[in-house]
């Protein structure tokens, strides 16, 4: 599994990881990737309770995790630390990052993951948000996630307004201008789905923020031999 916290240095989220890892009882290899800590157990812990604990040691719910798969030997650990790239970079870009969130529990971001390396997925995401994607870039806007937002909010005005800390009436706007721009009847049952998946992928290829990358690796007391 991975674990980001902004503005924390690695040094510090380590050792609040590693507190965690000691008080869940787990056994555990952690190192540094991309600069986060990453980290081997030999058992998958609750991920609410592996949050908790952490950031009962960090003294803030900021940090966000991305668990991989189970590994059968060390070959699998590659793609379990993919999986868990995958799992927090949809977290970090949720509408509530802080948190934990599990790849085999992703649901419909597996299939667009599986979809992805054909190209598919990014086609879908220019068709439908291509409009909006190319005026935020232009103007340095924020329409892709403020419909992101609107959409994962079921359309309801009020928790919108509250998820972006921005007035009712500014979200009208924003709305207004997206409908303005894309064409797009935002009342549409079709117009909305393909709009929330589109939003929903596009969220899912946004990056996290790299920093300089090593491989080492610590063992906690007792050794690993699955890992997620």
């Amino acid at each position: 599994m991975l674990v980001h916290y902004p503005n924390v240095t690695h040094a510090v989220l380590a050792a609040a990881v590693c507190r965690a890892g000691t008080a869940l009882r787990l056994r555990y290899l952690h190192g540094r990737h991309d600069g986060m800590v990453v980290l081997l157990v030999d058992e998958r812990p609750d991920p609410r309770a592996l949050h908790e604990a952490i950031s009962a040691r960090l003294g803030s719910t900021g940090a966000v995790i991305g668990i991989g798969t189970q590994c059968q030997s060390p070959a699998d650990f590659p793609e379990s630390l993919a999986k868990a790239r995958r799992a927090l970079n949809i977290r970090l870009h949720s509408a509530t990052p802080q948190g934990a969130s599990a790849y085999d529990e992703l649901g419909f971001y597996r299939l667009v993951d599986a979809a992805q390396s054909g190209g598919a997925v990014e086609e879908y995401v220019r068709e439908w948000l291509g409009a909006l994607l190319d005026y935020d870039e232009r103007k340095n806007s924020d329409f892709v996630a403020t419909l992101s937002h609107y959409l994962e909010c079921g359309g309801n005005y009020d928790e919108t307004a509250a998820a972006l800390h921005i007035h009712r009436s500014t979200l009208r706007y924003r709305l207004a201008r997206i409908a303005e721009l894309t064409g797009y009847d935002l009342r549409d049952v079709d117009t909305r789905f393909n709009l929330h998946a589109a939003t929903r992928a596009w969220r899912f290829l946004k990056p996290v923020n790299r920093s300089d990358a090593t491989a080492s690796m610590t063992a906690s007391p007792g050794g690993t031999t699955r890992a997620h």
